[in-house]
């Protein structure tokens, strides 16, 4: 099964940051857009 990588929830939940915080970062640029 190929890795799909974390839903943003979980990436929020896993690192402390919001997950509002987390969509700023890839609108800005500093996170890549997740694959889809």
């Amino acid at each position: 099964m190929p890795d799909r990588g974390l839903k943003i929830g979980e990436l929020a939940r896993r690192t402390g940051v919001d997950a509002r915080t987390i969509r700023f970062y890839e609108a800005v640029g500093v996170l890549p857009p997740p694959a889809r």
